[in-house]
């Protein structure tokens, strides 16, 4: 098994977790732009977005008892959406380890939410191989605790919103029609 790559030690330390096979840290940081055979962190995101899921799920079944199912959904929509692992993304200072393209590092795709989002989910895959189940959760618990305890208030999705102001405004009910999905 190999020891830690010392250009990533800073990220573990962020982290909080020290790689056993760093070829899974690597594989985490590389976007499938950067041509290195096929090699992304696309695998890794997939399988670091369902284990991220199953613990933040299990974190708010815990931290609100109470709290109807509906709420638990929005507040897990809240926590694992694309803007939430962004933010831990930035905390873990993923963009300075990401490899990317030389177009997709010339546009500034390493400091956009979808790109920074994939990538945390990403690293979570990798522990998650790396280390097992419990070295992920420990990893999820400790940087997304902070922001499940935040705020007591549940989020709000777009459409709720919308239709708050515009009855504080004394405006009628939005209408909605559907034009298509995808």
């Amino acid at each position: 098994m190999a020891a830690p790559d010392h250009k990533h030690k800073k990220l573990e330390s962020r982290l909080g977790y020290a790689f056993t096979e760093v070829a899974l840290l690597e594989e985490a940081l590389t976007h499938v732009s950067a041509g290195n055979s096929g090699i992304s962190y696309q695998r890794l995101e997939f399988l670091g977005d369902r284990v991220l899921g199953l613990v933040v799920s299990n974190m708010l079944f815990e931290a609100f008892p109470a709290a109807p199912e509906g709420e638990l959904s929005k507040r897990l929509a809240d926590l694992v959406s694309k803007e939430s692992c962004a933010a831990i993304a930035r905390e873990w200072q993923l963009t300075l380890h990401l490899r990317l393209g030389e177009g997709e590092s010339r546009s500034g795709a390493g400091k956009r939410d979808p790109l920074l989002g994939d990538a945390c989910e990403a690293v979570i895959g990798a522990v998650y191989r790396d280390g097992g189940f419990a070295a992920a959760e420990k990893l999820i618990r400790t940087h997304w605790q902070p922001r499940m305890t935040a705020t007591a208030l549940v989020p709000k999705d777009a459409k709720t919103l919308l239709q708050e102001l515009v009855q504080a405004e004394g405006l009628p009910v939005p209408m909605y029609r559907d034009i298509g999905r995808s």
